[in-house]
């Protein structure tokens, strides 16, 4: 029997179920094949992934083989599919004598996530690579295992404002139009109040994608800010927001 060490990760959503099965025999290494299985069970994801390796392989060796492979798999499950992921803990091996690992606790909703075939692809595309080892999928990863949307929002705004690497507003809504153009007729007038020479304020009439203005009612402690507008629509569109950093790391890394 093939040497292995198993591994169970929990999603905040249910699971359609799904088996993945990755070779990686070809490839002259200590690991020789990779199945992850998605599945649901009592209205919890499951991502269950077992590794198995060569025969003569020690387990402590194994181990540190392991971990730095389900990191990546769990960033690329994140990165492809957009829903949480929570924690991992080590549920099964069969190597003499060892146990160890550790869990988390998940959100758990009722609508149930299916990985469509683009995406199942996808993970076996960065399972097999090291690409997600980058720093932008570890800050995607905090950005959508965030508690709240305001926070995902806010966080997946900064994010993507670093992947374009520009501080300016203007750049970063050049970029949502180029990936998203129906984000153009979306654009509003911004409510920042801009000082006049006789000490009077005026209000700005710079157009901002809907993106930009909800960051700004929260990122700004202006007097006119619409805090609670802002928080509500933050909650309908940040799944747009998720894609569009999405296609900005894609592009940048």
């Amino acid at each position: 029997m093939k040497k292995f060490i198993e591994y169970t990760a929990y999603s905040n959503l249910p699971i359609s179920k799904e088996v993945l099965e990755i070779d990686f025999s070809t490839r002259k290494n200590e690991i020789e094949h990779i199945s992850i299985t998605f599945d649901n069970k009592e209205n919890k994801g499951i991502v269950i992934i077992k590794i198995d390796f060569t025969d003569d392989i020690e387990f402590e060796l194994a181990k540190r083989i392991a971990e730095k492979k389900i990191d990546q798999i769990i960033k690329g499950i994140i990165f492809t599919s957009g829903i949480q992921v929570h924690g991992i803990e080590q549920t099964l091996h069969n190597f003499a004598e060892y146990k160890s690992g550790f869990s988390d606790h998940s959100m758990v909703l009722t609508v149930p996530f299916k990985f469509n075939l683009t995406q199942l692809d996808e993970i076996k595309s960065l399972t097999k690579s090291d690409k997600t080892n980058h720093v932008y999928y570890d800050l995607y990863r905090q950005a959508i295992n965030h508690d709240d949307d305001l926070g995902k929002f806010m966080f997946l705004y900064s994010l993507l404002m670093l992947v374009l690497k520009t501080d300016y507003q203007s750049e970063v809504d050049k970029f949502i139009v180029k990936a998203k153009k129906d984000e153009k007729k979306l654009k509003q007038r911004s409510t920042k109040l801009i000082e006049q020479k006789d000490g009077t304020r005026k209000r700005s009439t710079r157009l901002e994608t809907r993106f930009t203005w909800l960051r700004n009612q929260v990122g700004h402690t202006q007097e006119d800010s619409e805090i609670t507008k802002a928080i509500n629509e933050m909650k309908d569109c940040y799944k747009v927001l998720k894609e569009i950093v999405k296609q900005a790391i894609k592009e940048n890394i």
